[in-house]
């Protein structure tokens, strides 16, 4: 990462060209812009954000026309490099009150450029969006979704929102206008930001039942930024609760649904129903709606459970492409009340892209029994996300009872149930019943009661 006097000049240099373009512009007659910030009416209205990203296409016009019957707006996230040659059609998107925002120039992965090649993918396609349009969004998506530090560092230095979804249709990946219409459908939710591309055909011809059907169903189609408002550089937005009087979260770095529906004594169901999520996936910055009536306590970054706190690393950048299988390691610490700290690396491997894959891993900590699920969400064209969750410990000692008076034995290296069954003339099943045992784990210095009446 470059240091900070070194992206002061970088930023600098990128303004200065973006001046120089605003100059040029000057000097052209170019197409009037709609201020749609200026026509947002703040109703009680369920809204949503139909979003279109990678064109214009030679289907875009369609797409503007099914928005115009039925007085529609919708944002569409432009590739920098197709601008000059699509100014018609975005004027006509302008006239008709939609919003136009920047999808990078060569929609490339910003997480594999350095600072200054993402300043100038954001900066280039600004300029062209003003020296054609007139206008200067202070957001943009990032292809794929793909956020990284110097993405956000970037965003923040430019002035930049980062603008994600809540709902992804999958549509480039399907091609099917029914399964686009029924994934709206069934996803919608009240301040949904729903990712579309208009370079796919039969989007489209979804769109032309989904955006009636949308707003037969009580939805306002707004902009985006009609619906978030006064956005915040550097911030990542997947949705909108302006319209929510309740708790909120906004996700940090490292906490899954599950982590977080502990903190709030909740269930991960409940926040995915109130929040219209579709998948475990969630991102550092989005903020989530919290079912009422459930108790505030204070927020942690780690899973506490009885006395055992599980870390792991919280995002994992396993490979990219369409085909083939990706594998990462996953980092799983595990520190006691005793500040002994254990941590082991999970090796997953055969994760495909498009498919959650699901890692169950147990082990003994201390006195604990820990049972961990890994689960690698797959999204956009990387392995990009980790969550761990169904964490459950277990205290599998149980404390010999002074008025026991038979024998006592403690766990050496290498001891197995088994092991010690044989070795009194027992059985496995025996040991953990007197015990309290609900497993055959056992680890070094536990104390075992054996059976009565079995030889020593």
């Amino acid at each position: 990462m470059i240091n900070t006097q070194i992206k002061k000049h970088v930023v600098g240099a990128l303004i200065c060209m973006l001046l120089l373009g605003l100059v040029a512009f000057c000097g052209t007659t170019p197409v009037e812009a709609t201020d749609t910030s200026s026509n947002m009416t703040i109703t009680n209205n369920k809204m949503i954000a139909l979003t279109f990203d990678d064109g214009p296409s030679e289907y875009t016009n369609r797409l503007l026309d099914i928005l115009s019957e039925n007085s529609a707006k919708a944002t569409f996230f432009v590739t920098g490099s197709k601008i000059d040659s699509n100014q018609l059609v975005l004027a006509k998107a302008l006239s008709q009150n939609c919003e136009i925002i920047g999808h990078t120039w060569s929609h490339s992965d910003l997480t594999g450029l350095s600072y200054n090649d993402i300043a100038q993918e954001l900066t280039k396609t600004n300029i062209a969006l003003y020296d054609t349009l007139g206008i200067s969004p202070q957001m943009f998506r990032p292809p794929f979704g793909e956020i990284s530090a110097d993405v956000i560092t970037v965003a923040e230095d430019l002035n930049f929102a980062i603008i994600l979804w809540s709902i992804s249709t999958l549509d480039w990946q399907t091609q099917n206008a029914g399964i686009t219409y029924e994934t709206i459908m069934n996803s919608v939710h009240d301040g949904a930001i729903i990712l579309c591309h208009d370079t796919v055909e039969s989007t489209i011809d979804a769109m032309g039942q989904a955006i009636p059907e949308l707003i037969s169903r009580g939805y306002t189609l707004v902009t985006v930024s009609e619906l978030l408002g006064k956005t915040e550089a550097g911030q990542i937005y997947r949705n909108s609760i302006s319209n929510w009087t309740g708790i909120t979260h906004t996700v940090k770095q490292g906490e899954s649904l599950w982590s977080i529906s502990k903190i709030y004594s909740t269930t991960i169901n409940a926040i995915k129903t109130l929040n219209g999520l579709t998948s475990d996936l969630i991102h550092p910055g989005q903020v989530l709606k919290i079912p009422e009536g459930t108790p505030v306590t204070p927020p942690s970054t780690d899973t506490s459970i009885d006395g055992l706190t599980v870390g792991y690393s919280p995002l994992v950048k396993i490979g990219s492409g369409n085909s083939g299988y990706g594998e990462t390691t996953v980092f799983l610490t595990f520190k006691l009340t005793d500040g002994t700290q254990v941590v082991k690396e999970v090796f997953v491997t055969g994760i495909k892209w498009g498919v959650n894959s699901v890692e169950k891993v147990d082990y003994v900590i201390g006195e604990y029994e820990v049972d961990v699920t890994i689960t690698i969400v797959t999204a956009g064209n990387n392995f990009n996300q980790l969550t761990i969750s169904n964490v459950t410990a277990t205290y599998i000692v149980s404390p010999v009872p002074s008025t026991f008076e038979g024998i006592v034995y403690t766990v050496k290296s290498g001891d197995t149930l088994w092991l010690i069954s044989k070795a009194f003339g027992t059985t496995v099943d025996a040991i953990k019943t007197l015990n309290g045992l609900t497993s055959d784990m056992i680890y070094v210095g536990q104390t075992l009661m054996i059976p009565v009446d079995t030889p020593v």
